[in-house]
C-alpha cells in the first residue's frame, strides 16, 4: 500500500513539474522575445516596435544557417505566405531564437545570467522528455520546481515586470497542488511516450544499428566490440574551473572503479561519492561496463558486453536518455554554491570501430558504422 503511494506521489511530482514548465516556463520565454524584439527594433524603422515576423525575416540568413535541414523549425518559424504561429512555438524554439538572433552579450552580467536562466528551462525541458518513467522522487521534484520559480523570478525582474512576475508566481503556487487541474484525484500518465530520432542523420544510424542486429541474429554470429567512450563536457565554467571539476570527477569515478563489482556506498562515502557509485553500477547492470576514466574534459571508456547493450547505449545517447543517469550526479554538484549552475552536456565520440562478426566457420565479416552522435554526422561503410 505504501508503494503504491509513493508511486502516485512520484507521478503527481513529475506532473507538477511537466506543466508549471510548460505553462509557466513557456509564457516567461514568449515575453522575454517579445521584449527582446522590441528592444532591438532599428530606431529608423517606420513602426515601433517592429513585429515579430519583422524581425524572424530581418534574421532570416543567420536563422536558415543556425537551422540546417531541420524542417520542423522552419516550417514553424517561415511557413509559407503566413505569418509564424506563436501557438506552435515550445520551449526549445524559444530558447533556439533567443540565443542565436536576440543578441544577448556574455560580456554582460545581465544577459550572462539570462543566458543561464534560459538553459536552465531547455534543460528541465529535455530532461523531463526523455525521462524513462514519469515520475519524480520528492527531493528532485523540490529541486526542479523551485529552479522553475527561480528562473522565472529573474527573467521578470530583467524584463521590469512586476505584474507579470506576481500572475506567473500564483499560478506556480497553484501547481503545488493538481487538485486544481485533477478534482477527482487521477493523474494522467502525462509524458508517457516514446522519444523521437532527431534528425534525419539519426534517423540513418538508427536503421544501421537495427540491420546490423538483424545480421547478427540471422546469421547467429559472435561478436567482437570495441570500447566505446562517453566524453563528458562541463557548461558555465572558465578553463582552470573546468580542470578543478575535472580532477574532481576523475578521482571520484576511479575510486568507484578500484572498487570493481562491490560498489556499494559506505559510511565513508561523499554524496557525490554514492551518486558516481550508483551511475557506475547502473551502467554495469545494463552490460555497459565503464574500463577507463580519462581527461579531456571527462571521457568514460565504455565496455559492452552485449550487440543489444552497444545498441541500447546508442540510442540513449541519439535521444538524449543518457543523460537522464547524470541527473543525480549533477544535483548533488549544484548543491555546493561554487557549483550551483553546474550542468553537462553527454555524447558518444568514438563509435567509428569496426565491430568484427564471427560466423560458426571462423570467416570474418566486419561492419563499420561510423558516425559521431554529438554533431549528428553519420555514415554507414561495408567491407
Amino acid at each position: 500500500m505504501a508503494d503504491a503511494r509513493n508511486s502516485a506521489d512520484e507521478k503527481e511530482f513529475f506532473s507538477r513539474v511537466n506543466l508549471a514548465l510548460t505553462d509557466c516556463g513557456r509564457r516567461v520565454l514568449l515575453h522575454l522575445l517579445q521584449r527582446r524584439v522590441g528592444e532591438l527594433t532599428p530606431k529608423d524603422h517606420q513602426h515601433q516596435p517592429w513585429s515579430l515576423d519583422e524581425f524572424l525575416n530581418h534574421n532570416m540568413a543567420d536563422m536558415l544557417i543556425s537551422i540546417g535541414s531541420d524542417r520542423s523549425k522552419k516550417d514553424v518559424l517561415y511557413p509559407f505566405k503566413q505569418d509564424t504561429d506563436l501557438t506552435k512555438w515550445d520551449i526549445p524554439l524559444f530558447v533556439f531564437v533567443l540565443l542565436n538572433v536576440c543578441e544577448l552579450d556574455d560580456s554582460d552580467s545581465l544577459h550572462r545570467q539570462l543566458k543561464h536562466d534560459i538553459f536552465n528551462l531547455r534543460n528541465l525541458r529535455n530532461r523531463m522528455l526523455h525521462k524513462g518513467t514519469p515520475t519524480l522522487d520528492e527531493p528532485i521534484y523540490c529541486k526542479y520546481f523551485g529552479r522553475i520559480v527561480g528562473a522565472v523570478q529573474r527573467i521578470c525582474d530583467y524584463m521590469q515586470e512586476p505584474n507579470l512576475k506576481e500572475c506567473l508566481l500564483k499560478e506556480l503556487d497553484k501547481y503545488e497542488s493538481l487538485k486544481h487541474v485533477y478534482p477527482n484525484g487521477l493523474i494522467s500518465e502525462l509524458g508517457c511516450k516514446s522519444v523521437d530520432i532527431l534528425n534525419e542523420a539519426d534517423a540513418a544510424v538508427e536503421n544501421g544499428l537495427q540491420k546490423m542486429q538483424m545480421i547478427i541474429q540471422k546469421r547467429g554470429l559472435s561478436v567482437n566490440i570495441p570500447v566505446l567512450e562517453v566524453m563528458v563536457m562541463f557548461r558555465n565554467y572558465n578553463k582552470e574551473d573546468e580542470r578543478s571539476i575535472t580532477e574532481r570527477l576523475l578521482r571520484t569515478f576511479s575510486e568507484a572503479l578500484e572498487h570493481g563489482e562491490d560498489m556499494s556506498a559506505d559510511r565513508s562515502s561523499s554524496e557525490l561519492g554514492v551518486e558516481v557509485k550508483s551511475l557506475v553500477r547502473k551502467l554495469f547492470d545494463e552490460k555497459k561496463e565503464i574500463t577507463m576514466v580519462s581527461r579531456g574534459c571527462l571521457v568514460l571508456s565504455i565496455q559492452c558486453h552485449s550487440m543489444d547493450a552497444v545498441i541500447s547505449l546508442v540510442q540513449d545517447s541519439l535521444s538524449g536518455k543518457l543523460g537522464s543517469l547524470f541527473e543525480p550526479l549533477e544535483e548533488v554538484m549544484r548543491t555546493n554554491v561554487d557549483h550551483a549552475l553546474f550542468e553537462s552536456v553527454k555524447c558518444l565520440t568514438n563509435v567509428g570501430n569496426a565491430v568484427t562478426l564471427w560466423n560458426a566457420q571462423d570467416k570474418v565479416v566486419a561492419l563499420s558504422l561510423e558516425f559521431n552522435a554529438f554533431y549528428k554526422v553519420s555514415q554507414r561503410k561495408k567491407t
